[in-house]
């Protein structure tokens, strides 16, 4: 490639990726990584309890997850220490108007954050005997991480991210009505057989592997507080029978179209309405808030609506 044209091509990438979220130009990129083990035939998924005084979600049990950080933006800069070239991303990891080079920083920024909040990490050594996480899980322990650090780790450690360990599930936008607006892509992710899970102590400060149907119950039961996206994520996992059904789906799955939940308030508490209900299109939506203790669903039965109440998310029917 001349200089002249690789110029261009830098250029190119860097404003795809300044204008990554220009279809929702309120919302900051973030993304989020479903970790999954197989449990005997089952599947388990990690939880992450935020902490108390998170800014988002507090409390909440959570997958890992974060925005899309500055420096993970730079496509161009990554390619080296990717395990897919541009063709493959884009076949594997791209779409729903989103391009290879846009793909790069979501899922930079997947590995980054699984690492910092679970200590999982979705990289290989450039040695193929090397224990990736020998003497750096101090790195994620430390207050006030260095901007950049993850991405020094990576050259330092010449390390390959592994964007063949990802896969597309869902892409999320953070309502309107709520203060904080995210332009979310959830990835899924099998956790690697030699290493384990566990909370960075600060952001996060617990951590749990439970199968989806049984943390549903839990959080009908009060036990842990889902998060209004992770108890869909949950419900739409609790459908597949078994962990190869669950690698069939996700083996071709698109992103599918972006997803933006409507919140309506309530005297007490509020009800989201997903874009799947028959009255998400309506301009006024009427909840009849006395009749909701009514329509409180079981775990693992559809629904569109979700009540926020006594401090959790329950789903309910219409």
């Amino acid at each position: 490639m001349e200089a002249g044209q690789a110029r261009i091509y830098s250029l190119t990438i860097i404003l795809r990726t300044i204008f990554m979220t220009r279809q929702f130009p309120d919302a900051a990129p973030a993304s989020t990584v479903i970790l999954i083990r197989k449990a005997e035939n089952r599947f388990e998924v990690y939880l992450l309890k935020r902490g108390a005084s998170a800014g988002f979600m507090a409390g909440k049990y959570v997958f890992p997850g974060g925005m899309v950080d500055e420096t993970d933006k730079n496509a161009q800069d990554w390619l080296p220490h990717v395990d897919m070239e541009i063709p493959r991303i884009k076949k594997y990891l791209a779409g729903e108007g989103l391009a290879a080079q846009e793909t790069i920083p979501y899922a930079v920024a997947a590995i980054r954050e699984t690492f910092e909040e679970a200590g999982a990490l979705l990289a290989r050594g450039a040695n193929s005997e090397e224990d990736i996480l020998a003497g750096v899980d101090r790195y994620r322990q430390k207050q006030g991480l260095v901007r950049g650090w993850f991405r020094s780790l990576v050259k330092e450690k010449k390390w390959q991210l592994e964007f063949s360990s990802l896969y597309r599930w869902a892409h999320w936008v953070t309502p309107r009505e709520m203060k904080r607006h995210y332009d979310t892509l959830f990835f899924l992710a099998a956790m690697p057989a030699e290493q384990t899970c566990s909370p960075d102590g600060m952001e996060m400060s617990n951590g749990v592997w439970l199968q989806p149907l049984k943390a549903l119950e839990e959080n009908i039961k009060g036990s842990i507080s889902l998060s209004p996206p992770t108890l869909v994520t949950l419900h739409q996992l609790s459908k597949y029978r078994d962990h190869k059904e669950l690698q069939t789906e996700i083996s071709d799955r698109l992103w599918g179209p972006a997803l933006r939940p409507r919140v309506i308030s309530l005297e007490k508490g509020a009800v989201i309405v997903e874009p799947w209900d028959p009255e998400y299109h309506q301009e006024s939506i009427h909840i009849d808030q006395i009749s909701l203790k009514n329509k409180l669903l079981v775990a693992g039965v559809d629904f569109s609506r979700i009540w926020l109440h006594n401090g959790f998310w329950r789903s309910v029917g219409l």
